[in-house]
């Protein structure tokens, strides 16, 4: 009688167990009733049902395209740069999460250091060097 106890008892904790799958190509920062417990490796995880996955992010580049308006060059005639960036994200666990609960406020980061960055780097470059730049003449 003993031995159909611990089944029962066996079948009943294995009932309150999920898994999640983590696709191929993306890390899970994975959650704990709210509170953050690291970052997972694609493939299927054992875990309990308040075990959840708040982001999936991409293993991928990430290209962050930025226009620059209104830039004023040497001789005061202002231009327009488009400013590509190329991010990667590494798999360290602080910077994974903070990265992901602060998204918003990296894109307005991001967005006003490259602004600020182009167009101090632009005051100082002549219009005719820029068309040159271009291949404009």
């Amino acid at each position: 009688m003993d031995h159909n106890v611990r089944h029962i008892l066996s079948n009943r904790h294995f009932l309150i167990r999920k898994t999640f799958y983590s696709p191929e190509g993306v890390i899970a920062c994975v959650t704990k009733n709210g509170q953050y417990l690291g970052i997972w490796e694609p493939g299927m995880h054992w875990c309990l049902p308040w075990t959840e996955a708040q982001y999936l992010i991409t293993k991928q580049n990430i290209v962050f395209d930025q226009p620059v308006t209104s830039c004023p060059t040497s001789d005061n005639i202002f231009v327009q740069i488009h400013v590509s960036v190329v991010l990667n994200v590494n798999k360290d666990s602080d910077y994974v999460y903070n990265l992901c609960m602060n998204v918003n406020e990296l894109n307005q980061m991001l967005e006003a250091a490259i602004t600020e960055r182009v167009r101090n780097m632009v005051r100082g470059v002549s219009s005719r060097k820029i068309q040159c730049i271009r291949g404009d003449e």
